[in-house]
């Protein structure tokens, strides 16, 4: 069913007032009233820089949500051409909306190939962000859903875009945090990288196998700060570019090896392993030693001796040099799977 984007809002947000409060009807409006008015403070509040980016919600229509939850919903929609959506229903306090405006900030200075296209923000009747439409698969569900086998050739080249996009991310001093994951790369005719996580479209995904994988990415310096509550971990140490090239060496290994990293052992036994400076063995991992050097080098226990990103592309674009099938000079012709093609490995 299609409606405008102010429709679906307010019928989210009836929901949301149903299923979180017993108010009386007169109540909830002048709650939403109130709401709204906060709103237009806020936008008042953004510079002119941030209002070329402003779309009016009536502008943009809302096809069909693809995930609703308590922090927030994804749906696809129309504003000039197929977009994401993207809606946060629980910035309510000032300090939310100035969270909301300075994402909004970082995003709209972003413009990279492999990176997910920022199209432009809605404030009411619920702050929403809208980018362009995915158009392949997730990495995720390529290798680990779908299991369908990619050249090695293939695999490097989905590295080396990943590295660029971050590379040029850590220029404009961004930090990936936990958004560097298989979830968040999307196999376009060129990789994108988003920075919006993907992982809230995943409704039916198990919180014991999402807590494993988000172990999988963090450093050793992470882990041994995390707490677990529930099924979510809640870091005491920042996160820094030697933590994204941590998470980068798992992305890695997740291409090669179709798994991720101490996949068999129970919760504890990785935050121990991985708190420890342990490292998954690559010995039976079939790729070549240069690919596997590199992979141990993201891994590193000390973060001082972790790769830049500068090096690490370097580094790929050596091991592609081995690699009989690719060609240095189109690297794109790799990439089949937004044009839904298949790449197999010759064997």
């Amino acid at each position: 069913m299609i409606q405008t984007l102010t429709t679906f809002s307010e019928t989210f947000l009836s929901h949301d007032s149903d299923s979180s409060s017993s108010s009386s009807s007169s109540t909830s409006s002048l709650s939403q009233k109130i709401k709204a008015k906060k709103r237009m403070k806020m936008s008042k509040k953004a510079n002119n820089a941030l209002q070329e980016w402003s779309i009016p919600p009536e502008d943009v229509t809302c096809d069909k949500v693809l995930f609703s939850g308590h922090f927030g919903s994804v749906c696809r929609g129309k504003w000039h051409g197929d977009v994401l959506i993207y809606a946060f229903p629980l910035c309510k306090e000032e300090s939310d909306f100035d969270s909301f405006w300075q994402q909004v900030a970082a995003l709209s200075r972003l413009r990279h190939e492999n990176l997910q296209l920022f199209m432009g923000a809605v404030l009411e009747p619920v702050p929403c962000i809208v980018t362009s439409m995915n158009k392949g698969p997730s990495l995720y569900e390529q290798i680990h859903i779908k299991k369908e086998s990619l050249s090695m050739a293939y695999r490097i080249s989905v590295g080396r875009q990943v590295a660029q996009a971050v590379g040029y991310l850590h220029a404009k001093d961004i930090i990936l945090q936990k958004r560097l994951n298989s979830h968040n790369i999307i196999l376009e005719t060129k990789v994108k990288l988003c920075l919006i996580d993907q992982r809230m479209t995943t409704s039916t995904h198990n919180p014991d196998t999402q807590v494993r994988e988000e172990l999988s990415y963090l450093s050793p310096e992470l882990v041994r700060s995390l707490e677990v509550s529930g099924d979510e971990l809640i870091l005491k140490n920042d996160f820094t570019p030697e933590t994204d090239a941590y998470a980068f060496g798992t992305l890695l290994f997740e291409l090669v090896a179709y798994k991720f990293p101490f996949e068999k052992l129970s919760l504890e036994s990785i935050v121990w392993r991985v708190g420890s400076g342990e490292r998954e063995s690559l010995q039976k991992l079939n790729c070549s030693s240069s690919l596997k050097d590199l992979i141990n080098q993201c891994w590193h226990s000390n973060p001082a001796q972790r790769l830049k990103f500068r090096q690490i592309l370097r580094l790929l674009q050596d091991c592609v040099c081995i690699q009989k099938t690719f060609s240095s000079s189109e690297p794109e012709n790799l990439n089949y799977i937004g044009q839904h093609e298949r790449v197999t490995d010759n064997k």
